[in-house]
């Protein structure tokens, strides 16, 4: 994420990695140098406190750079710049036939090849197109609470 000078493409869960070492001081930090940030994520009442952290983090800054959309997808990981992807799989052991996998497993792959940076972009931006704004998603889910008895 310091590294990243135009632009920071986000493929989420629920924001879990805002809460790992020093992420929201790295959000911070590309704010103040102008870094558009796009993040998919599941907006639900699991992430609701992550995105708010986000989201105050931008407020107290003063800018209005990040742009997150509710979308369940199964990709973890940035693009940075359209130049380098970083991604994160986690193997189970639980999905295993017993013996197979004693324990977690966390992969990471960076990629830097060109040809599929850009394939990852295309994928972040037909998701992103089609994926329900942050505000209106969170409206949404207090009017079903507000149902609720």
């Amino acid at each position: 994420m310091n590294s990243t000078k135009d632009e920071f493409l986000c493929f989420s869960g629920n924001l879990s990695w805002l809460n790992s070492g020093t992420a929201l001081e790295e959000v911070k930090e590309m704010l103040k140098r102008n870094v558009q940030i796009k993040i998919l994520t599941r907006i639900d009442v699991a992430s609701i406190s992550n995105i708010k952290k986000l989201l105050e983090v931008e407020s107290r800054m003063g800018k209005r750079l990040i742009d997150v959309r509710h979308c369940e997808q199964p990709l973890r990981g940035f693009v940075s710049d359209g130049k380098t992807a970083r991604l994160k799989e986690i193997k189970d052991p639980a999905i295993y036939k017993a013996g197979e996998l004693k324990k977690e497993v966390t992969l990471k792959y960076e990629i830097r090849d060109e040809e599929w940076v850009q394939w990852l972009q295309k994928v972040f931006y037909n998701l992103f197109r089609v994926s329900v704004d942050c505000e209106k998603r969170m409206k949404d889910m207090k009017q079903i609470e507000n149902l609720e008895p």
